[in-house]
């Protein structure tokens, strides 16, 4: 649950940080910022499915939520004609994020950084099997 609490607490400023650094590796026009814009908003769309299956203790409940998430993070990327290169390219960047903040935070919710980061690994395996 302590991954979930980060998550939730600190989901707004990963995506603002995601989004940064994509704009900044892009060269980003004005006409490409204002679409990535609408992408960011659009996968802000998708944490409260990702949170929910975070928060999840079933294994099997888990899996058919992360299900889900992927199909709506592919969902996104499709309605934005992202291809899945670059969505597998943001997909890392988006973890490599997480796993600062997550580790920034762990010791805050009584866990050590690598038990946290053990389980983001767990659940970012997962959800790339999904999208692979």
């Amino acid at each position: 649950m302590a991954l979930a609490a980060i998550f939730e607490e600190t989901a707004d400023t990963i995506v603002d940080r995601i989004a940064a650094e994509a704009a900044r590796a892009s060269g980003l026009t004005s006409l490409a910022a204002e679409f990535l814009g609408r992408y960011t908003l659009a996968v802000r769309g998708v944490l409260p499915a990702a949170l929910d299956a975070v928060r999840e203790a079933d294994p099997a409940l888990q899996a058919s939520k992360l299900d889900g998430v992927a199909a709506s993070i592919r969902a996104v990327s499709e309605a934005h004609h992202v291809p899945r290169l670059i969505e597998r390219g943001l997909m890392v960047v988006a973890f490599r994020i997480v796993s600062e903040v997550v580790r920034r935070n762990a010791s805050a919710h009584g866990f050590t950084p690598e038990h946290l980061d053990e389980e983001l690994k767990v659940f970012q395996e997962d959800l790339e099997q999904r999208l692979g």
